[in-house]
């Protein structure tokens, strides 16, 4: 069954849109169905992103304290 009716498509929506069609050979009518085709699909959440810390070893020295905390890495005779 197909239903015909009158969609709005913003500029860049239909640019798109247009130029997919022409890059897959279709017509604009197939790859407006299949677009929202697709973007109707359920797609399983991904997994949150965790981020895992470990400990460098490095010695804990607060930020506004710069010259200690390179003191602490290299020592107090480095040369740069």
């Amino acid at each position: 069954m197909s239903v015909r009716t009158t969609v709005t498509l913003d500029d860049d929506v239909y640019t798109r849109l247009h130029q997919r069609s022409r890059e897959r050979g279709r017509s604009f009518k197939e790859t407006l169905n299949e677009t929202v085709r697709d973007g109707l699909l359920e797609r399983p959440k991904p997994e949150p992103f965790v981020v895992v810390p470990h400990d460098l070893g490095l010695p804990v020295v607060p930020s506004h304290k710069t010259e200690d905390f390179f003191d602490a890495l290299e020592g107090p005779n480095r040369k740069w």
